[in-house]
């Protein structure tokens, strides 16, 4: 991720499910939530959550 696109409130997150599968996570914030949570938080908070429930 670059500089400018966090400016923007984007993120992606890839991560490995399997030896042959990735997920993408991609979060964009909306202009109001400026100053709000980071956008890669979310999105590594997202991922998180979508990992632990493919363990289940």
């Amino acid at each position: 991720m670059d500089g400018s696109r966090a400016s923007r409130g984007e993120c992606d997150i890839a991560a490995g499910t399997s030896d042959r599968d990735t997920m993408v996570v991609s979060i964009t914030r909306s202009p109001g939530r400026k100053g709000g949570t980071d956008a890669c938080e979310s999105a590594r908070g997202v991922a998180a959550q979508i990992l632990a429930d493919l363990r289940h």
